[in-house]
């Protein structure tokens, strides 16, 4: 499906609506303000765009129903390859030489970086590494700053002529399991991860008993920090004897354990899964501990686990957020799930949308704000008389509902569900300068001007888009 099917089925749809109106310029409003509480780690998290700018808008109201989010690959560029690499060694990337580009791609090389994946894209946040090429290897070496560490590392090659190759390298450290408790007979089977350490993520991604991928998210096993306790259904699956559990963790060679299981006596402790994700008590060793974070459970057993350090200082994760949706963006979003072909980022738009509470609308070059439950009365009236109310005509009908309340902070919805940085609210909408002719008795032949006109410049177009006078 082409990617601008969704503007002509946005433009046959108002069409219709608006047969018998001469112009469908105001069928709808601009933008619609809505409130909504979200993650404040999604709230403080700049987005950037390809260039390493950081987002404010959505670049697009349209959705790509073929390649949405795929970048272009250059096809010239030869495979590469690297093993997993110990800690303190340098990365040896070999380069497959049966391409024709492979040799002059590699000669061409200029620079190699490492990707801040984990928060963005941002070109600008790249950290360049040290490298040096020889017998059809690129060396990274291990004293680059920025990958010194055990982790999961994304790495950009550049080459002139070419497009960027990216690569993931995975540097590990060993680490020890052991078992935790004095016995196992009371089914508190808790093992500790020794010489494991990590910042805000909890790496591990996945748990194995006796070669089974146990479900995480307090299904089979619960993860505190280093702790990994095993509960609930994968007590059923130990019988007295010999097992083997296995922990995968970014970062870190596999963590293996055997151990021997007395008997299979169930345990008065068990874990119980909210639906905040919050895990209200631990017991370990006998020893209670009360937690107010939440809980490093992975999910399924197969993604990285996030523990929200905001909540464990201040015990909340959300807060309000005023957001800023283009109607454009939510009618194709609407168009495209009505069509059953909805995208991941129309999906995400249309979240964004059903959890929010809708305000107010707002049109191009109008300072006023019309309240949302007033305008949606007046459509419920004409859908009623099986009349179409555009937003025009709503306008014109004098006794529109209009706030002077406003918030000072907005984000815009992204194209991809994402938001924008925070706009202050004169920034949300664009505002035409307003020109006023002078009327008065001077003699403007003969006045003395004191002073030359001031100039003022500014590169960005968009900026002087939305300039306005004060007096």
């Amino acid at each position: 499906m082409k990617k601008n099917l969704t503007r002509n089925l946005l433009i046959v749809t108002l069409a219709i609506q608006t047969l018998a109106l001469p112009s469908i310029s105001y069928a709808a409003p601009n933008r619609i303000l809505a409130r909504d509480r979200i993650a404040k780690w999604d709230y403080h998290r700049s987005n950037y765009d390809e260039n390493g700018d950081i987002r404010i808008k959505p670049s697009t109201t349209l959705f790509d129903t073929e390649n949405e989010g795929v970048k272009t690959q250059d096809s010239r560029l030869p495979k590469i390859y690297v093993d997993e690499i110990d800690y303190g060694n340098d990365v040896i990337i070999d380069v497959d030489m049966d391409s024709s580009d492979s040799q002059k791609w590699l000669d061409s090389i200029y620079k190699i970086t490492k990707v801040d994946s984990e928060f963005s894209d941002n070109k600008k946040l790249e950290q360049t590494i040290q490298y040096k090429i020889g017998n059809n290897k690129i060396t990274l070496d291990n004293k680059s700053r920025a990958i010194d560490s055990n982790d999961v590392h994304r790495i950009k090659i550049y080459s002139t002529g070419y497009g960027e190759k990216e690569i993931l390298i995975h540097i590990v450290k060993t680490g020890k399991n052991v078992l935790s408790g004095s016995t196992l007979s009371y089914n508190d089977v808790i093992f500790k991860l020794e010489d494991f350490n990590y910042g805000i993520k909890n790496p591990v991604y996945e748990v194995l008993l006796d070669g089974e991928v146990l479900e995480g998210n307090c299904e089979e096993y619960h993860i505190v920090s280093e702790l990994i306790r095993l509960e609930n259904k994968a007590l059923d699956k130990l019988t007295p004897g010999k097992h083997k559990i296995v922990v995968k963790a970014f970062g870190y060679k596999n963590f293996e354990k055997e151990f021997f299981l007395d008997k299979n006596k169930k345990s008065n402790t068990e874990f119980k899964k909210h639906n905040n994700d919050k895990i209200d008590e631990i017991f370990i060793s006998n020893k209670k501990t009360s937690l107010d974070a939440v809980s490093a459970a992975t999910k399924k057993g197969s993604e990285i686990s996030d523990i929200d350090v905001v909540s464990s200082a201040t015990g909340s994760t959300v807060q309000n957020i005023n957001l800023v949706f283009d109607f454009d963006l939510v009618a194709n979003a609407k168009i495209l799930e009505e069509l059953s072909l909805e995208t991941e980022y129309s999906k995400n738009v249309l979240d964004r949308w059903n959890s929010s509470i809708k305000e107010y609308v707002q049109e191009d070059n109008d300072e006023n704000l019309y309240t949302w439950m007033h305008y949606q009365d007046s459509i419920n009236e004409y859908k009623l008389k099986d009349e179409y109310l555009s937003f025009q005509d709503y306008l014109k009908m004098g006794n529109s509902t209009t706030t002077k309340n406003r918030s000072y902070a907005y984000k815009f919805v992204l194209e991809d569900g994402l938001l924008g940085d925070v706009q202050r609210y004169d920034q949300v909408g664009s505002k035409s300068v307003k020109v006023e002719e002078v009327k008065d008795s001077i003699d403007k032949e003969n006045i003395e001007l004191e002073a030359e006109d001031i100039e003022l410049e500014a590169e960005d177009i968009e900026y002087r888009k939305n300039l306005y006078w004060k007096y």
